[in-house]
């Protein structure tokens, strides 16, 4: 059996002497595992975040297959230099990693990933991450929605997201329930100019507030810790906010 596809590498590891298992987020056959031979020219394709144009070939479709593929795009010459950039693209393939079954087709999951990786290295790369990681909660069936205030009808002024629906809440609307509600950052309410910078304290906001979903509904589920890779993002961000406040 075999079938081509284009996927996006989110993780490998060692398998004997001179093999690598990767996992792929695939467009048309979804997270997909298989072998890739350990030389040089395939260590260098099947590295994380990088898109490829793949065959995958198995004697039957229940076995593990192998991996053959030439590198279509690769984010990382853009980040490595990067902490928050390349922690970032990290965090996105071990979440897809936990959060999708294997060999289940969710194109959607696939145009988000591949949307954010195009994003990384320009000033919107936050909002296309808080994008994925949406579509991982409605890909298991949690709607967060920020297009109104759930309990005015509003659409200005949207500083509060409710822990309860995952809807926002406008400042008039919310202000007496301040402490039970989420902040809501502006970057993810308004669309802003490509050159305008996201604040480390408005990316932390969303990264913590997307958490409480996340943790409740996918890692709660199967009693699992959030990924290192998105701790060391939040703490990379943390850092760079303590160095803003003192600048």
């Amino acid at each position: 059996m075999r079938w081509s596809d284009e996927g996006i590498v989110i993780g490998t590891k060692r398998f004997g002497e001179s093999h690598l298992i990767a996992s792929v987020l695939t467009r048309s056959h979804g997270r997909h595992l298989g072998l890739a031979r350990e030389n040089a020219k395939m260590v260098s394709a099947f590295q994380p975040g990088t898109k490829l144009a793949l065959l995958w070939k198995a004697r039957l479709a229940e076995h593990l297959g192998t991996w053959s593929g030439d590198s279509i795009f690769s984010p990382l010459a853009d980040v490595l230099e990067n902490g928050v950039l390349l922690t970032a693209l990290g965090s996105a393939c071990a979440l897809a990693e936990i959060a999708l079954p294997e060999r289940q087709p969710h194109p959607n999951v696939y145009d988000a990933f591949h949307h954010f990786m195009y994003a990384l290295g320009t000033t919107a790369w936050p909002d296309a991450y808080i994008h994925l990681e949406r579509v991982l909660l409605a890909n298991a069936g949690i709607t967060l929605d920020f297009s109104h205030c759930v309990a005015t009808g509003t659409t200005e002024d949207l500083i509060y997201l409710s822990p309860r629906t995952g809807r926002a809440v406008s400042r008039e609307a919310g202000t007496p329930y301040h402490d039970k509600l989420l902040p809501l950052p502006l970057f993810l309410t308004q669309t802003l100019d490509q050159n305008t910078e996201r604040k480390a304290e408005d990316i932390l906001n969303a990264l913590d507030m997307m958490e409480t979903f996340l943790s409740r509904f996918i890692l709660g589920v199967d009693h699992l810790k959030m990924p290192e890779a998105r701790e060391r993002l939040k703490a990379k961000l943390r850092r760079q906010q303590q160095r803003a406040r003192v600048a």
